[in-house]
């Protein structure tokens, strides 16, 4: 079987929480955004508070994949290639 690598970036708390800004994983080819992000939720219980079961983000966090809001793809079908870049964003809410 052949297989990716993404790099994944973490901003704010996800960064201090997991103890970096960044980290690569390997994935099966043809895998999706919501693959990648059961695996995140399976890799650390950081990641838990951020993914649902299902692989979605809570509405708290916003998802760029090389640069692009997810949501202007194929949202969480996106199938993601060798060398893509992930970015979890927590969207802050103040008032």
């Amino acid at each position: 079987m052949r297989t990716i690598k993404v790099k994944v970036k973490l901003l704010g708390h996800l960064a201090t929480e997991y103890g970096s800004s960044e980290l690569v994983l390997e994935l099966p080819e043809g895998s999706t955004l919501r693959q990648l992000l059961i695996r995140l939720r399976e890799l650390s219980q950081v990641f838990r508070d951020v993914v649902t079961e299902e692989g979605e983000t809570t509405v708290s966090y916003l998802v760029f994949i090389n640069g692009v809001d997810a949501e202007l793809l194929e949202g969480y079908d996106t199938v993601l290639n060798d060398g893509s870049e992930i970015l979890l964003l927590p969207v802050a809410h103040g008032g």
